[in-house]
């Protein structure tokens, strides 16, 4: 007969690294609103280029600053 294991003994806690998970290359803004990306001068020059290249319009870079994009 197997051993019987107390249970509590038989996972793994793992604890994700925050930046990783809000923060990623095509996501650059997170939804929180004291992070430090929210005052990256050059993330706000790039997303000024994609309103002026036309890649986005001033509504959707607003919701992209924001961290509100999917």
């Amino acid at each position: 007969m197997p051993e019987m294991v107390p249970y509590g003994q038989n996972f793994v806690i793992v604890i994700p690294m925050e930046d990783d998970l809000l923060h990623m290359v095509d996501k650059p803004f997170c939804w929180d609103s004291v992070c430090g990306c929210h005052r990256d001068e050059k993330l706000f020059r790039d997303v000024q280029q994609f309103v002026l290249n036309g890649e986005m319009t001033a509504h959707e870079a607003m919701l992209f600053i924001a961290g509100k994009t999917v």
